[in-house]
């Protein structure tokens, strides 16, 4: 019986994005199985964990590591915000966070290298 049943509801304040569907649900259903994920089981991170999400548009790279929404585009500017205290993204903090900005950018483009990495290992070529 999936272990969700017997839960209580609660809300998890991790940041997640789609990749963590698929290991969440089988987190859920209490199978062990294996998959081909970037993601996590969000009910099984630690507190600690804020998580992150990565969204891709074209030349756009957005990362999202809390409280900061990382906007970056590939051969122009990356800007940086503070979603939480400017959900609506008005105000670039990057040059007041070079080393934020820096480390977050750094791990966004790991993520992306990786991900074109395999792709090409699968024979899968990128969209230009």
């Amino acid at each position: 019986m999936p272990k969700f049943s017997a839960e209580e509801p609660r809300r998890i304040k991790t940041v997640a994005s789609q990749t963590d569907f698929v290991p969440t649900i089988l987190g859920l259903l209490g199978e062990p199985a294996e998959h081909e994920s970037w993601g996590r089981d969000i009910f099984s991170l630690s507190s600690e964990d804020k998580g992150f999400a990565m969204m891709v548009d074209g030349k756009r790279i957005g990362w999202v590591e809390e409280p900061y929404f990382l906007v970056d585009r590939i051969g122009a500017t990356t800007s940086l915000y503070n979603y939480i205290d400017d959900p609506e993204q008005k105000k670039d903090i990057s040059s007041e966070y070079p080393e934020i900005t820096k480390e977050l950018q750094k791990k966004e483009r790991s993520f992306l290298q990786l991900s074109i990495q395999q792709s090409a290992k699968k024979g899968l070529k990128p969209k230009d």
